[in-house]
């Protein structure tokens, strides 16, 4: 694992078992965000942190997130290459599948 100022994340490599553990609940977090009618929009490795208590991954930093009925704004969100889906670095329409292709793209 990459360990960085309390950020952990695995390194490229990392079994997929071991990905798969981690990636859930993160989907399952997500989920809940949605579910609210918000979208994170900024997902990346220093977005995610592992709790102590449990060693379960949790997503953080919502400072970019947005109600879905204003996802047609012209506020710009910060995001990072590599991690944001198309739609976020060019002109489209965000959704769900913005914040899912995020997270999986931390499995890559």
């Amino acid at each position: 694992r990459v360990i960085a100022g309390g950020i952990c994340w695995p390194a490229r490599g990392t079994a997929a078992d071991e990905l798969q553990i981690l990636m859930e609940p993160l989907q399952k977090g997500l989920e809940a965000v949605h579910a609210t009618g918000a979208l994170h929009r900024d997902i990346k490795p220093t977005n995610v942190i592992v709790r102590r208590a449990d060693s379960q991954p949790v997503l953080i930093d919502f400072g970019a997130a947005k109600a879905l009925v204003a996802q047609h704004s012209q506020s710009v969100a910060s995001f990072r290459r590599g991690y944001a889906a198309i739609e976020q670095v060019g002109e489209g329409r965000l959704g769900p599948a913005t914040d899912i292709y995020g997270v999986s793209a931390l499995g890559l």
